[in-house]
């Protein structure tokens, strides 16, 4: 009979064993769920990043892309403005001190200057926006370079 009482106090002591072993395995299993959920979060975070950076750099190189073919269109525009302009100055000098050409000449040099001061204009707001593209890109390939770090 004390045999038997010791081998079942055995097997009931092996039984608590097992069962705090098993309650310690189970609160492990739940601490490494409860940190791969976290880093399945933290992986989608990166990931929604990831995206928003590559459409923030998509858009600015297409606003890029725009601003080269503004700068095409005001190049085009100021050839022929300095081409107008050589002929005016061209045309200035032959012209003979008359009061009737005399006024024709001054208006074409007024909208030569407001043109040029449109182009002027122009060119300091492209320059601008060319900047803060420059450092739109910088800061996008920076934040890419960051997250890729993160991963």
């Amino acid at each position: 009979y004390e045999e038997r009482h010791r081998s079942l106090d055995q097997r009931e002591r092996a039984l608590v064993q097992l069962e705090q072993e098993a309650a310690s395995q189970r609160e492990d299993l739940d601490r490494r769920h409860k940190e791969l959920e976290t880093l399945l979060r933290e992986k989608e975070e990166v990931e929604r990043q990831r995206l928003d950076l590559q459409s923030r750099e998509a858009e600015v190189e297409e606003r890029s892309k725009a601003l080269e073919e503004r700068q095409a269109a005001l190049d085009g525009e100021s050839s022929r403005l300095q081409a107008g302009l050589v002929d005016v100055q061209h045309g200035l000098s032959r012209l003979e001190v008359v009061e009737e050409r005399e006024q024709r000449v001054e208006a074409q040099e007024v909208a030569v200057g407001e043109m040029e001061a449109r182009l002027r204009v122009l060119a300091e707001e492209m320059e601008s926006e060319r900047r803060q593209l420059a450092q739109e890109r910088d800061s996008a390939r920076s934040q890419v370079l960051d997250n890729a770090g993160m991963l």
